[in-house]
């Protein structure tokens, strides 16, 4: 049997996701930083009484990946801290920001730039892993 590592990869190698959720209106959006973007929705939906869905999501390196370096810094979370000290006027509680999805996205990706990080969507980084690995054969 053949299998392609793609997000399974991603998660064992240290990656970390930075997310912008938002309701069907596309505002209010919460930030946040979790292993599974998709799975942190589903939990979060749980506990709100309107729709919620996923804008976007984007693969950073995790702390397993920055403690390598020199000069370690925890990527994802300094550009959650920025965008939120640049959103501050627009917070709600918490996470959540009074700002449409775009406006947070745009925010995420103009804060990584600024700090040189790259930023890939899942299907971004799947495909990337998936050129390098393309056939992987699990041991029997």
């Amino acid at each position: 049997m053949t299998m392609k590592p793609g997000r399974k990869m991603a998660g064992r190698q240290g990656f970390h996701m930075i997310y912008v959720i938002t309701t069907l209106d596309d505002r209010p959006c919460k930030l946040g930083i979790a292993d599974n973007a998709q799975d942190r929705l589903s939990n979060i939906q749980t506990s709100n009484w309107v729709e919620l869905r996923m804008h976007k999501c984007w693969y950073m390196a995790g702390r397993i990946i920055t403690t390598r370096c020199e000069y370690p810094i925890d990527v994802v979370r300094d550009i959650e801290d920025a965008v939120s000290e640049r959103l501050s006027s627009q917070r709600l509680r918490g996470e959540w920001y009074d700002v449409d999805a775009k406006t947070m996205a745009a925010a995420v990706l103009a804060e990584a730039e600024a700090i040189n990080a790259w930023v890939m969507t899942p299907s971004e980084l799947e495909e990337k892993i998936n050129a390098a690995w393309p056939d992987v054969t699990p041991a029997p």
